[in-house]
């Protein structure tokens, strides 16, 4: 009879643990342009690092030591399978990184450039959880538009699922294209 007592909290424990949250595309934002005849070259470019919110270098999973602000990033589609971020830092060379098929899921398809961040684990007290960030970088004239959406795992008390989805928009200006 006991065993009959737990089943509706653990049920409703169950229920609440999923946690979603969606941000709407901000209304004052620029329109997004979509081509999918061009194969996200719209995309290629040179954009500042900085948003005053965050860092496009952090987005890409680089760490760079100069100033994050006195960096910019360049874009450039080597093929359907590879995305090479240039970081320029003032009085270096530039240092390449690539988000490739095979390491980050990455695909252009219909002018839209999606990857998967690298996976992150966490262990803290009676808390485990895993979180990876699926992103999706759209064109508009003055910016690269980025939605972000963070998919979260976690084991709270290291017995309760807590699965949470959160969907966050940032944007960064375009210096230049190629």
């Amino acid at each position: 009879m006991k065993a009959d007592s737990f089943i509706l909290p653990v049920f409703l424990l169950l229920l609440l643990s999923c946690c979603t949250t969606n941000a709407l595309y901000p209304e004052a934002w620029p329109e997004i342009t979509q081509n999918s005849g061009n194969k996200c070259l719209d995309l290629e470019g040179s954009y500042k690092n900085n948003n005053d919110e965050s860092f496009l270098s952090d987005l890409f999973s680089i760490n760079t030591l100069d100033i994050k602000e006195d960096v910019t990033i360049e874009l450039k589609i080597k093929d359907s399978e590879t995305l090479s971020v240039l970081i320029n830092q003032s009085d270096k060379d530039p240092t390449d990184h690539e988000i490739t098929y095979e390491k980050h899921e990455y695909t252009c398809k219909d002018g839209v450039i999606n990857f998967k961040r690298d996976r992150e684990y966490y262990l803290h007290q009676v808390v485990m959880a895993t979180s990876r960030a699926d992103v999706q970088l759209f064109n508009s004239q003055e910016f690269i538009i980025a939605k972000l959406t963070h998919r979260s795992y976690t084991l709270a008390m290291l017995v309760l699922p807590i699965k949470n989805n959160n969907i966050k928009w940032e944007k960064w200006e375009k210096i230049n294209r190629p």
